[in-house]
C-alpha cells in the first residue's frame, strides 16, 4: 500500500482469469491477427512483450457486453496485495476528496485478463527439509489420517484432479487424494486445502 500512495500509480497491472467465451476469444484473435501491435518488445529477462490498443468503439462496446452478460466472475490469479492495496488506497483518496465524483484515477486499478483456456498452470512444488522428527513410516501413518495414498511408480507424476497432491519421498513417487471432511468445498480456502496445509504440519 505503502508503494502505490508513494508512487501514486499501480506500476504493474493485476493478473486475471474468467471463463472463457468463444465471441471474445475470436473478436482478440482476429483483432491480433489483422492489425499491428502498438508496442512490440523484448524485455531484459528474454521474453516479448505484444500490445494491441483497439480503437473502434463498437468492438469495445461489444466485449464489454460480453464480459457483462457471459462473464460471471474474474479470479485474481496474480496480484492478490496489489488489489488490496489499490482498494485500501482508493478508499482512502475517496474520503479525503470532498469533491469525490467516482471518474476519478484512484477508482481504477491496471489490470489485464487472460480466459482460462489460454492459461498454463505451473507446478506449485513445495519442498520440506526435514519430517520435524518422524520417521518415513511415522509421517506416511500421519498423512494416511487425511489421505488415501498409493504408491505410483519411480517416474514423476503429477496431479490430474482437485484435492489429489502427488509426493516424493525416499525414492517413490506417491498419490494422495484427500479424504471426505478434510476440505469445505463452499468455502473458497478450504475448496484449495489452504488451511489445512498451513496447520497440519
Amino acid at each position: 500500500m505503502v508503494h502505490v500512495k508513494i508512487n501514486n500509480a499501480n506500476i504493474e497491472p493485476v493478473f486475471f482469469t474468467y471463463p472463457n467465451v468463444q465471441e471474445i476469444d475470436d473478436i482478440v484473435e482476429y483483432y491480433v491477427k489483422n492489425n499491428t501491435p502498438e508496442y512490440d518488445f523484448v524485455a531484459e529477462d528474454g521474453f516479448g512483450h505484444h500490445f494491441w490498443v483497439i480503437r473502434n468503439s463498437a468492438t469495445n462496446q461489444r466485449i464489454e457486453e460480453l464480459f457483462a452478460t457471459k462473464v460471471p466472475a474474474t479470479y485474481v490469479a496474480d496480484g492478490h496485495h496489489r488489489t488490496a492495496a489499490a482498494a485500501l488506497v482508493g478508499q482512502e483518496k475517496r474520503l479525503q476528496n470532498p469533491r469525490h465524483r467516482g471518474d476519478e484515477n484512484y477508482n481504477y486499478f491496471l489490470a489485464v485478463h487472460f480466459p482460462d483456456n489460454q492459461l498454463k498452470i505451473i507446478d506449485y512444488n513445495r519442498v520440506v527439509k526435514d519430517l520435524h522428527g518422524l520417521s518415513n513410516q511415522e509421517f506416511m501413518a500421519r498423512l494416511r489420517e487425511c489421505f488415501e495414498i498409493s504408491r505410483a511408480s519411480k517416474a514423476i507424476i503429477k496431479p490430474n484432479k482437485l484435492h489429489e497432491f502427488t509426493m516424493y519421498l525416499n525414492g517413490n513417487w506417491y498419490k494422495l487424494n484427500a479424504k471426505a471432511g478434510t476440505y469445505n468445498d463452499n468455502d473458497p480456502l478450504g475448496f484449495w486445502m489452504l488451511p489445512f496445509f498451513q496447520n497440519w504440519y
